[in-house]
């Protein structure tokens, strides 16, 4: 069993996209022992143990994002609130925790990966195991992760298959594995076909001369920041083109 102390490390991601948002990510890839459910559309965060009961659980936020008028039940004598930390301790154990609205509505899950550490211990002892970030309502930003690619802005939590490099294979992890779509899915209607072509060269960007002023709805499914002839190259080595008349 894994032991997952910064939450970006073990969360799983999963389900389909529809339109520029990411439905609720409530889908586990795997088996996990302990959840963090954050709602961006009310900010409110729920913690679902399905291990042996915690006696202590501590939440903690680097960037102090905590909001904590709905723990006014927090008052035991080791119990800590505060804006970057969030502590209780209880030998009786508890199961699940209702934190309420502890965030802001509407932080992104990439602030949320970089951000939030857990620890705790079970009855019996034991630490937490596995721990997945269930992000409901969070937007997945596939051209955050094509600027840090050109950037070269490596961090732990954006590697997606976990081979200490950012590039585009994260990318088709994100696309394909996470969103369940396709490389060339422009319009993010889970399939790439004709009314992707149609839309990237509506926007009229292709070989502009603009230097790095598309995006992935705009046609630069490559990273470059251009959409030109190799983007077509890579959707259709990559894609999966679906044709409506067959």
């Amino acid at each position: 069993m894994q032991n997952c102390w910064k939450i970006g490390e073990c969360y799983e991601l999963t389900d389909l996209p529809q339109q520029d948002q990411a439905e609720p990510l409530n889908t586990a890839v795997g088996d996990f022992d302990l959840q963090i459910i954050y709602d961006a559309g009310t900010g409110e965060v729920t913690v679902r143990n399905l291990g042996a009961p915690l006696t202590a659980f501590e939440l903690t936020s680097d960037a102090g994002r905590f909001l904590f008028d709905s723990l006014e039940n927090w008052n035991g004598p080791f119990d800590v609130v505060a804006a970057d930390t969030l502590f209780r301790f209880d030998l009786a154990g508890f199961q699940e925790l209702s934190l309420g609205k502890i965030l802001a509505n509407g932080v992104s899950w990439q602030s949320l990966v970089q951000d939030l550490r857990i620890d705790g211990a079970r009855v019996g002892g034991g630490g937490l195991g596995r721990v997945q970030l269930t992000c409901i309502d969070c937007v997945l930003d596939i051209d955050f992760y094509q600027q840090r690619i050109r950037g070269q802005d490596y961090q732990p939590a954006w590697d997606l298959n976990d081979d200490a490099v950012l590039d585009q294979n994260d990318v088709r992890v994100l696309v394909e594995d996470v969103l369940h779509t396709s490389i060339g899915d422009a319009n993010w209607d889970g399939r790439f076909d004709s009314s992707d072509l149609v839309a990237i060269f509506q926007v009229g960007e292709f070989e502009d001369g603009t230097a790095g002023n598309s995006n992935w709805s705009e046609g630069d499914w490559n990273g470059d920041g251009e959409f030109d002839t190799s983007d077509l190259v890579w959707a259709f080595q990559f894609g999966v083109y679906v044709d409506a008349n067959l």
